[in-house]
């Protein structure tokens, strides 16, 4: 549904077996929809290519969401991290949001023992990418809740 209404091209790339993480999965599909929901919201208006690029790298799950629109600059990549916050430098066309999905995105990230982070794509564009530890990790660092599960 979040690429029906533009001309968006998505590609997915895993490399190679991926990490079991232990994670809540639907808290973990909240934080995926919203890196991409944000990448829909400001790739490119005529060109859109959103590439979801996922491996497993020293014990940790790394997921990259990277897009082709104008970036964030340095001096916001803190800030859109917080909550109600956005990037200082507002597009005039883009749907204003609450400020909190990154914030929230952050939250549960950390919950997990991960962290949560944005740089520069290759050309231009912001990757949004987030590092989880694998399973045999996360058992002996993150308190299991009721819903947590291996995925």
């Amino acid at each position: 549904g979040l690429f029906a209404e533009r001309p968006i091209r998505l590609d997915v790339d895993f490399a190679g077996p991926l990490a079991n993480v232990r994670a809540d999965r639907d808290r973990l599909v909240q934080v995926i929809v919203n890196l991409l929901s944000n990448a829909v919201k400001f790739c490119d208006q005529t060109d859109g290519h959103i590439i979801v690029a996922a491996e497993s790298r020293h014990g940790r799950l790394l997921l990259r969401v990277t897009d082709n629109g104008l970036g964030v600059p340095s001096n916001d990549r803190r800030l859109i991290f917080e909550k109600f916050q956005e990037s200082r430098e507002k597009l005039a066309d883009k749907p204003r949001g609450t400020g909190l999905g990154l914030a929230i995105s952050r939250q549960i990230v950390e919950y997990f023992g991960g962290t949560i982070w944005v740089e520069d794509a290759p050309g231009h564009g912001a990757a949004f990418c987030f590092s989880i530890p694998d399973s045999r990790i996360a058992r002996a660092t993150i308190p299991v809740g009721q819903r947590e599960e291996v995925v």
